[in-house]
Order: C-alpha cells, then structure tokens, then sequence
C-alpha cells in the first residue's frame, strides 16, 4: 500500500470518528431538546424541568452557593437551607461539578433555565463519555456503540436522577 493511500484511508477513518463522536453528543441533546418542545419546557412553553428534587434541593442549593460566593462567604455553614446545615457537605454531594460554577454569571431570575439546560449539556457528555468508553473497552470501531452510548445517556436513571 503506499503512503498515499494509507493517509487517505486513516483520514477517512479519522473523520468518520469525528462524525461518531459529535453525534454521541448531539444524539441525545437533540433528542432531549425534542421533548422540551413537545411538553412545551421554556423557552418552548411556559413549563420547568424542575421538579422533585431538583426543585426543591438543587436550586435552592445552587442559588444559595452563588449567593455565598458573590457575597464572599465561607461555603461551611449556612443559616439559609432549613433551620441551618453544614453547608460544605451540602456542596460536596450536590453542587462540586465544574459544570455547576457558570451559574456565578447567570442572573438570579435565571437559574431554573441554567439548570434545565445544564441537564442537556449533561446528557450530551454522558452519550460522549460512554461511547468513548465502549469504543475504548471493546477495542472495535462499531456503530453500536453509538447507539448504545445515546441510550445509556437517556436511560431511565438518567432520566430520573434529573
């Protein structure tokens, strides 16, 4: 074979991976972004995608971290959350992604929003991470992959953990 044709054929794998590998993330967001306007989710409609927990946990949680760290409090204890909590574990188990610090530039009124599409943007890289996972772990460049990364990424847990 010469060089020639072992460069075009190792491009052509390699954008072929690249294709894979945008798709593994816009799959599910897409997919997700298609039920935001089916029920009608902002800005689509006049519904939130909060509720449960993230209702009333991750945003009250996440608008009092932003709130301590505009107004440069220590993120130990706050009186603000119930009748007052450790704070600091509060953010250790719900709010230390490095996904949730550019809610510091999101004005208050905004942060349902953050949150609703935080969860698409986290959907997307779950799809990305999976289907580098098993592109990695089965040493084989398959399409399943693809679609078994979107499913992991809108699976049920997914689904009800958010």
């Amino acid at each position: 074979m010469t060089d020639r044709a072992y460069r075009r054929i190792y491009t052509n794998q390699d954008t072929v991976r690249r294709i894979a590998l945008w798709l593994s993330f816009l799959l599910p967001v897409v997919i997700m972004l298609s039920i935001f306007v089916i029920k009608g989710i902002y800005p689509f409609g006049d519904r939130s995608f909060l509720f449960s927990d993230m209702y009333h946990q991750y945003l009250p949680f996440l608008t009092e971290f932003v709130r301590k760290i505009k107004e440069g409090e220590g993120l130990y204890y706050t009186y603000n959350v119930g009748i007052g909590s450790n704070f600091l574990a509060l953010y250790v188990y719900y709010l230390a992604s490095p996904l949730n610090w550019p809610a510091l530039l999101v004005p208050g009124q905004y942060l349902i929003e953050f949150m609703s599409y935080l969860v698409i943007l986290r959907l997307g890289l779950c799809g990305l991470s999976s289907f580098i996972y098993l592109q990695g772990h089965f040493e084989e460049k398959s399409p399943a992959a693809l679609f078994f990364s979107c499913f992991y990424a809108l699976s049920g847990f997914i689904a009800a953990y958010n």
